[in-house]
């Protein structure tokens, strides 16, 4: 797999496609929801006036076909109790809202567990400065890992069928 380097204009080995993670894996100690599930915005179609959420085509797990599901936020932080991870923003893609568990009583946050997780690493070019006035080129670009599930549910409750197990390349 190759990306293009854009600060350079040439290709580097990389990756450029969502991977599957099994939830346990990434989240040993397990994960709680901060907060609740909203609509992601479309920035491209959304206007000042009205609002449009933004859709992924996804491989449905049920039909073999490639649809296209409305993308939901949810912030999740790691359980770990010996870490200061920072909250991961998660996509999850669903026809429908995601329903946000009960809450555990006397704990701020919903334990939870993401279904069909999967991960993505894009790099970020912002900081990236073409050379300038004798300098040479700087690039501050970082990699950025994006989060996506198939589903959201309790800690502890039954895996749904046909959560599916990642998300679908769009072209």
């Amino acid at each position: 797999m190759t990306v293009t380097n854009r600060c350079k204009g040439r290709s580097q080995v990389g990756l450029n496609n969502a991977f599957p993670v099994v939830f346990e894996e990434l989240y040993p100690f397990g994960a709680l929801l901060s907060g609740g599930v909203k609509p992601l915005k479309d920035w491209d179609r959304s206007t000042d006036q009205a609002f449009v959420q933004a859709e992924e085509e996804v491989l449905d797990a049920e039909s073999g076909e490639v649809v296209r599901l409305p993308v939901w936020l949810v912030v999740v932080l790691d359980g770990n109790p010996a870490e200061e991870a920072d909250p991961m923003e998660v996509r999850v893609l669903s026809r429908h809202q995601p329903v946000v568990p009960e809450p555990v009583p006397g704990m701020p946050f919903r334990p939870v567990v993401l279904d069909g997780l999967v991960v993505e690493a894009r790099v970020n070019r912002d900081k990236c400065r073409p050379p300038w006035g004798g300098r040479q080129h700087r690039c501050g670009g970082r990699v950025e890992w994006k989060a996506w599930a198939r589903g959201l549910r309790a800690a502890g409750a039954p895996e749904r069928a046909g959560a599916g197990n990642g998300k679908a390349a769009a072209g």
